[in-house]
């Protein structure tokens, strides 16, 4: 064989090497299925949906939920305390790293408005309605308004029928009530409906001394409470305007209720500031009906008894040295967490037998006092679907006769089934803050044992001043403080993903000083969006993807460009709107300069009398020496008259002329009011024969000053 033919001859190869290459698996297919999915749990939700699209295999462990589960725990190194969602680990995963990237690099809107109805004491959000309603203790006013385009309805909510600015003690907003407290001790109360804007009503009895406390049961439309004072906690009943009933303190050293809290399992606690704390059980329902039908014979009867049973079966709590100021319960577990002022530790109680279930400690080391407590009790939401969650707006769609709807979530995408059991485990976070600004995170629903006190599950760090709001729920806790600066955190993590600051403007007239001024006093948040009351502002923020400063939907469309015919024309109207305006102010100024030289020559150049008369006995001494000295003799003749009279006369005629031909060469173009003005000189002159004489009965003028004056005078009679 050559050497050619040997380079060119094809390499010969074994069939049965390539069959059994072709059949032998890949490396990665070696690996077990916990190991591959231990790989997979360690990439991010993106990484880990494209890795379904390489082959089927894959695609069947990605698809598994444990997969995601086990990522969702690589990620944030720990279960989440509180579900998002029950549908599956997918969506959790998906959804809860979508809302933090959202919140930690979002460039949404954020406004701030001010009411202008003072500071603002308390505020409810209706998330279904876009409205809010925010009430002022400075002026006893509410307003509401619009917290995603900050426009305020001009129709404001008075505490009084007179619709008087008048400062109240306490108030307290609901969805559809507004609850005032007076100083004075009585109370009133607003409601609002979608036909009547508000209607206020006035309870007959009132407090001895002023109401501290309020309360709006929810459960119960026709019942409201408050403490004043005098110690007493009345519930009112809203039908008859009247007190149903009175509950007193059990302590003697208990001046007045602090908290009022009413529970739908029929609870009313109550806190005093000496540190009691009191559970009644009472059917509120049972209360208004038979405060009703106190006409009835047997009214002292059922009242006695019905007063009887609720000192059996109420329960007394002591043992707190200071005044309780936050009280939150639980209507599954019945247990109930207070907060005391000048403490940093929270205890947590039972509410059917009042004993002391659990101590929340080793947790605000630098603080004096809990300023603010928040316990989550809401329910885990409704199940739905990834696409539907992160699509909070879902597209409008025009109806006929132009009306605009919004399509519901469960509309713009199906719900997919549960594959996650609905009794998921779920930790009710208890949120306190510090006087020092410290943030601390517990396990509401632990239980001591041994008489050990509960640690924090996390320490949240980052404020300077006081914590005086809280908000959370199942993905993050907003913090606010008395500087006006409001921080989210991660509640996994525990770190800040957003941070809101509060710059108040250096031409603002505020008192800097005032802690009132800057305060957070109400925070209320959903998945993308926040609302935040603070001093005399109203601080809204959006974060949603619709909202976004570099969203495509806010971009200019592309499309054809309008016709240049239309363009002219707008034009061509607008320039010709200009000229007739010129010439419209170009005749106004020249009437303006015309009337302005009518008056100037009636005036003699805008001369006073005493210079009209100046220059009238200067033109008469330049006519003739002999005159001047014929008017200083005074020479009269026979008849009583005065030849220097007439003399002196026709030299104020010709200067008049003299004015009057001035004027004539300067204003060239008036000649009809000159003409005019000549016309009345040749009237003078013809009836100067007709001017009265002393002989008629007119007083003749003594000296030469009244001489000229009389002379002046009918010289402006005449003209």
């Amino acid at each position: 064989m050559s050497e050619d033919e040997y380079r060119f001859e094809k390499p010969r190869h074994d069939s049965k090497k390539e069959k059994n290459k072709q059949t032998q698996p890949c490396f990665i297919h070696k690996l077990s299925v916990e190991v591959v999915t231990h790989i997979f749990a360690r990439l991010d939700p993106v990484s880990l949906a494209t890795v379904s699209k390489v082959c089927a295999y894959w695609r069947h462990i990605v698809n598994d939920d444990s997969c995601w589960r086990d990522a969702f725990v690589s990620y944030f190194g720990r279960m989440p305390l509180k579900r998002l969602c029950l549908e599956s680990w997918k969506t959790e995963y998906i959804l809860r790293t979508h809302l933090i990237r959202k919140w930690t690099k979002g460039r949404g809107t954020i406004m701030s408005f001010n009411p202008k109805i003072g500071l603002l004491e308390s505020m409810y959000v209706d998330s279904e309605d876009t409205s809010m309603v925010v009430a002022s203790l400075d002026h006893g006013v509410a307003a509401k308004c619009s917290p995603i385009t900050g426009k305020i309805d001009r129709r404001l909510l008075y505490s009084t029928n007179e619709n008087v600015r008048l400062q109240i003690s306490c108030v307290i907003v609901d969805k559809d009530r507004i609850l005032w407290g007076f100083g004075q001790g009585f109370i009133t109360l607003s409601t609002r409906t979608k036909t009547i804007a508000s209607r206020l009503k006035v309870f007959s009895d009132f407090h001895q001394g002023a109401v501290t406390v309020l309360s709006l049961p929810a459960y119960l439309q026709e019942v409201v409470l408050s403490g004043g004072e005098d110690g007493q906690v009345k519930i009112w009943d809203v039908v008859t305007n009247s007190c149903a009933w009175n509950l007193r303190p059990v302590s003697s050293f208990a001046r007045r209720p602090t908290c009022i809290e009413a529970t739908p399992d029929q609870y009313i606690i109550v806190g005093y500031d000496d540190g009691s704390i009191v559970i009644w059980k009472i059917d509120m329902h049972q209360i208004t009906l038979l405060n009703r039908n106190s006409h009835q014979d047997d009214f002292l009867e059922k009242r006695s008894l019905l007063e009887e049973s609720l000192e059996k079966n109420k329960i007394v709590i002591t043992g707190q040295r200071n005044s309780v100021k936050f009280i939150s319960y639980d209507t599954e577990t019945r247990m109930l967490i207070v907060a005391c002022e000048g403490q940093k530790d929270v205890k947590k109680y039972s509410a059917e037998t009042g004993e002391c279930v659990a101590v929340f400690g080793y947790g605000h080391t630098m603080g004096t006092t809990i300023s603010c407590m928040k316990w989550d009790k809401s329910p885990i939401p409704l199940i739905t679907s990834l696409e539907s969650a992160m699509n909070p707006r879902p597209p409008t769609t025009r109806k006929k006769g132009g009306i605009i709807s919004l399509s519901s979530s469960s509309k713009s995408a199906p719900i997919s089934r549960q594959t996650t059991p609905t009794n998921a485990k779920t930790t009710r976070v208890l949120v306190t803050g510090d006087d020092m600004g410290m943030v601390c995170l517990w396990n509401g629903d632990a239980i001591c044992e041994d008489n050990c006190e509960v640690k924090p599950i996390r320490i949240l760090t980052g404020h300077l001043v006081g914590i005086s709001s809280i908000f959370i729920d199942a993905c993050k806790v907003v913090t606010g403080s008395d500087d006006g600066w409001i921080r989210v955190w991660d509640t996994l993590t525990g770190v800040n993903i957003h941070t809101l600051g509060n710059k108040i403007p250096k031409s603002a007239n505020v008192d800097r000083q005032d802690v009132n001024v800057t305060r957070v006093t109400n925070i209320w948040c959903n998945d993308y969006r926040g609302v935040a009351t603070i001093g005399y502002q109203i601080k809204t923020w959006d974060f949603s993807p619709a909202k976004q400063l570099l969203n495509r939907a806010t971009l200019r469309q592309k499309g054809k460009v309008s016709s240049g015919i239309f363009r002219d024309k707008f034009k061509y109207n607008i320039g010709c709107e200009v000229k007739e305006s010129i010439k419209k102010l170009q005749k106004e100024k020249i009437e303006r300069q015309q009337e302005e030289k009518h008056i100037n020559k009636l005036s003699l150049g805008g001369l006073t009398d005493q210079e009209m008369l100046d220059y009238a006995m200067m033109l008469s001494a330049q006519d003739s020496p002999e005159k001047q000295q014929q008017h200083q003799g005074y020479a009269f003749d026979d008849n009583g008259g005065n030849d220097s009279d007439e003399e002196l006369m026709k030299a104020v005629i010709a200067s008049l002329d003299l004015v009057e031909q001035e004027n004539t060469d300067v204003f060239y173009d008036d000649v009809h009011i000159n003409s005019s003005v000549s016309s009345d000189t040749s009237s003078l002159l013809s009836q100067k024969d007709a001017w009265p004489t002393v002989s008629e009965g007119i007083r003749r003028p003594q000296t030469e000053e009244e001489e000229l004056q009389y002379i002046l005078e009918l010289s402006k009679t005449e003209q």
